[in-house]
Order: structure tokens, then sequence, then C-alpha cells
């Protein structure tokens, strides 16, 4: 392929939004991206010191988590060093896990903070890479460098490649490919170097060949690739590692191999959707487009102010908002799990074959159903609706979710069947003046005040959430802030991608007066309010 450098860019940039959707449903810690660190292992990996590997991660103090993660050849495989792959896994995560002692439940579901894992899904694993706060490349493994180069052009994630000085073929690489100003490749003194030894004939080692490893193409039962690795060892074939130069002939491979099945497409993201869901990935079929819709949800908590935010949104031009449903998503949710299967069916449960993201269209109109334009007396809807970004507000969301993986699933459950939504996820950090606030207007066995306790574990739980939404899709803003200085509010609006002429110079007052009473109800705005297009924010600077 050519080293054209704008296409090399817009690869990496394939890799790297391909990195976004499958993240979704990838299982790990759930801050990685934030403040976690990988570890990558290759067959071919110079398994370095223990008390070296420490040495490599920088500010130990802030990282959450530490994944060692290693494809299936690690299970056969033995290092140049003669040492066996998946035993130096196990090793070095004991070793790491007694040095940090502090990440004893930080992990997927309650697991130590620090992980070996060899990871059967090609996809999963590069994603993780791609997406961790900081990815380390020991020597001489070349599958972790394409991810190194796709991490996101942003100072604040980082990739380190520790190049052995007797090779720099990683130097090589990122000669050749370039990166996203966020790799740092850096040579080891020859005495952090293991010594080699001799491989036997028959172990099985990483090779450039076609013959030796594919994807198997098949998809689960949610239209994504499994990517099952499938060995052949060939043998008249010579064994060999991939140069600097193949890597990059590859690049395309490897885009393609990554990408989700072929169904899932932004084909029909109207082109004014794009800001507003850029990595939207929609499973579209003659029954169904998902993405052309734009959905606002706002999560919140009782007596967050999130009535009056409601209306605040509301106001912003194209945007219709609805208030709380009864928790309606829990109730879609359920009636989708209610009948799951999708290949077609003969005999007493009849039925063709449900397309993938069908389920999507039946969950937005039931939201769009319940929150509809302004119709006249027989129902007919006078202007053409198609571009309205459609909301509504919860309080609800995370009644009879229990944390961890019900969390993660309703993540994943509202990400598949409102692609093309924005988050926003409002708290309030003064939980004393909240607890009272409740007290007064919560006086209902069904509906009974939370304790401070209580609320300071529901915002951590909403906190979690907006982090596994990720920053491209979700927003977390605190009302004990906003109410106070209308700038943090206008923060969610040129995020959300409307003009500064839309920023608000006035606070609504709703439900703030005597339990339900209100106090300013109108909102006037610049007349040359208008939408823009969405943007993202930087992350706070975690290491």
């Amino acid at each position: 392929m050519s080293c054209d450098v704008l296409t090399v860019s817009i690869q990496l940039q394939s890799l790297y939004e391909s990195a976004l959707q499958w993240s979704k449903v990838t299982d790990k810690p759930l801050k990685e991206e934030h403040s976690g660190v990988v570890y990558w292992l290759d067959p071919t990996t110079l398994g370095l010191d223990y008390a070296d590997v420490l040495a490599e991660i920088p500010d130990i103090d802030s990282v959450t988590s530490v994944s060692i993660l290693a494809g299936p050849l690690c299970v056969t495989a033995r290092f140049p060093t003669g040492q066996a792959c998946q035993a130096y896994g196990e090793g070095l995560k004991d070793y790491l896990a007694s040095q940090l002692p502090t990440l004893s439940t930080n992990g997927y579901e309650g697991e130590h903070g620090v992980t070996f894992k060899i990871i059967t899904s090609t996809a999963a694993a590069v994603s993780r890479m791609i997406l961790s706060r900081l990815l380390i490349c020991p020597p001489h493994s070349p599958s972790c460098l394409l991810p190194s180069a796709a991490k996101r052009a942003d100072p604040k994630t980082k990739a380190l490649v520790l190049e052995d000085p007797a090779s720099n073929k990683a130097i090589d690489f990122f000669a050749i490919v370039g990166h996203r100003g966020t790799t740092t490749v850096k040579v080891l003194d020859a005495s952090k170097i293991p010594v080699t030894v001799a491989v036997a004939t028959d172990a099985r080692v990483l090779q450039h060949s076609s013959a030796f490893t594919h994807i198997n193409a098949a998809t689960d039962d949610e239209g994504y690739r499994e990517g099952l690795l499938q060995t052949v060892v060939p043998s008249d074939e010579a064994i060999s590692v991939m140069t600097p130069q193949q890597l990059l002939d590859d690049l395309s491979i490897s885009i393609d191999r990554f990408s989700l099945n072929p169904n899932l497409h932004p084909a029909h993201v109207v082109d004014h959707h794009k800001a507003w869901c850029p990595s939207a990935m929609c499973q579209d079929s003659d029954l169904c487009y998902p993405c052309q819709r734009r959905f606002l949800i706002e999560i919140a908590t009782g007596r967050s102010a999130s009535t009056t935010l409601m209306y605040m949104l509301d106001a912003l031009p194209g945007v219709r908002m609805s208030g709380e449903n009864k928790n309606e998503l829990n109730a879609i949710r359920h009636m989708i799990d209610n009948f799951k299967p999708a290949e077609a069916i003969e005999g007493p449960w009849k039925h063709n074959q449900i397309p993938p993201g069908a389920y999507s269209c039946a969950a937005q109109r039931m939201i769009e159903t319940i929150n509809p334009p302004v119709t006249t007396v027989d129902g007919t809807v006078e202007e053409d609706d198609s571009n309205t970004i459609v909301g509504f507000k919860t309080i609800r969301l995370l009644e009879n979710v229990k944390e961890g993986y019900e969390e993660k699933e309703m993540v994943k459950f509202i990400t598949e069947m409102f692609p093309c939504a924005r988050i926003v996820i409002n708290i309030r950090s003064d939980v004393e003046k909240q607890e009272k606030s409740q007290k007064l207007a919560f006086n209902s066995p069904k509906s009974p005040p939370m304790d401070v306790d209580g609320l300071r574990k529901m915002n951590d739980r909403l906190r979690n959430i907006a982090s596994m939404f990720g920053e491209e899709r979700a927003y977390l803003i605190d009302s004990s802030e906003w109410m106070h200085d209308i700038d943090h509010l206008n923060e969610l609006v040129e995020w959300l991608g409307f003009d500064r002429s839309c920023f608000f110079q006035d606070l609504l007052e709703f439900n703030t007066h005597d339990r339900y009473g209100n106090g300013k109800t109108k909102l006037e705005l610049d007349p040359n309010c208008r939408y823009v297009g969405a943007q993202l924010p930087s992350t706070s600077n975690v290491f």
C-alpha cells in the first residue's frame, strides 16, 4: 500500500472508531479508559523482569487497573527467552498484585484490579489497547504497534513502546506509519533485555503468513464477529517475525479484520446528525434505520433540579423534551428481552428472521409515541418532525438494577436501542440539602426519600454510568454547581452542539418552591440561536 500520510491517518482513525464500537460489548474494568493500564504479550515478546515492568508504569497511585492481555497463541507459546508465555503472564499478574494492594477490588465485576487474560477476540483486544489510558508494549511485540499508532490524538492518553536496542524495529515502524502524538518509544538499556535461547522447532510462535492465522468471520447472535483465531502450523514455511513494512502493508487487512459485521455501518446517519453521534454504528435493514432519529436522555436523581434542567434543554431549538415516564426504558427492555430470538423459526413459534437492529425502531417508536409533537384535533402533525431531537428525563433508571454487571447491561441496551443518542447525567453533590428536599417532597411509601449515604452511593453509580457511556456520548453535570453558576450549564449547551448565542442568561425554576411550586417558567433565547454541531469534551488528566 502507499505510505501516503493522509491515507494512513484515515486508516488509523478508522481503527479508533471501530475500537469505540467494540468497547460497548467488551468486558473490561470500568475506568480503564480513564486510569487503566494495558500490558500486551505477543508470543515473540521479550519477558522483562517483573520489577522493570512495574517501574514503567507512571503515577502508579492514580492507576485503577492493570490488565495483562495476550492472544490465544500464548497458551502454547514460549518466548524467545524460553519462558512459557502463559506462565509469565500469571507470574507478572501475581507480582503486580502483591505490589499494588489498593487495586484489590477494582477489576471487572469486583475481581482484583490486576488481571491476566487470554483474549480470543482480536477486536476486543485491539479495542482495549487503543482505548486504555496507558498501553505498554514490551520489546518484540508487533501486535501492539498498530493499536499504539491508532490511540486518540489526545496527550492525556498514552502508549509506551519499549524497544530492544539491538532491534530498532519499533522505531522503524513509527518512522513509516507515524502516530497521533501519543506514543513514546523508549529504548531500554541493554542490561534490561533478557537473554534469548534457541527455540524448539515445534514451538508455536507468531509468524507472518496468511495461512498461519485467520479470523473466523462467523457472527454471534448480536451480529458481531466472534473474532476466534484458528491456527495452522505450516510444515515447510520458515518462521519469521513481521518487519515494519509488512506491518504497514497489513494495515488495511487489520482494519478489515477488526471491523464490525457489514450490516453495522453509518450509512443511514443523516448528514446533519453525524455531529450528534459521530461514531454511531447502525444495524440498518429495510425494516429499520436506527440512526435516523436523534435522542437526548437526561438521567438524574430525585430533587436534583432535574425538572428545571429538562425545561432548559427543551428551550433549545429543535429539542422536544418530556418528563418522567415511570421508567419506560426498563419496561421497553423487559418487553424486548421477553422475545429475544432473531433467527427464523418454524412450528408453533413460527416467524421470519428478525433483522439486526429492528428492535431499535420498536424502542424508539415507543419513546416517540409518548413524547409526540403538537398535533391538530384530528391528530395531524402539521410540521416536519423528522429532524427534531426527541428526549426525556428519568430519575428511576437504576431502580431494581444491581451494581456492576446489570448497570453495564443497561448501558449496552440504551446504546444499542438509541445509537444516535446523547446522555446528560445530572447529579447533586450537596447531598445534605438534597436529603432535606426529598424528605419534604417524597412522603409516599412508593417513593421514600433516600438518606445522605444512599444519595452519595447513587451519585457514584451515576458517575460510573457516565464513564461507561463514554465522553463522546455522555456529559456529567452537577446541579449544585450549575444552579449557582450558569456557565456550567452553558458548557453543556456548547457540548450538545448549539451556538454560543444559545447560552442561557437566566435559570428557570421548576419544583423549587414549597415542594412542587414553580418560580420563573418562561425563557427567551437569542433569535440567532441555532444548532451548529456537537463537540467532544477533553478528558481530565487522571495520571
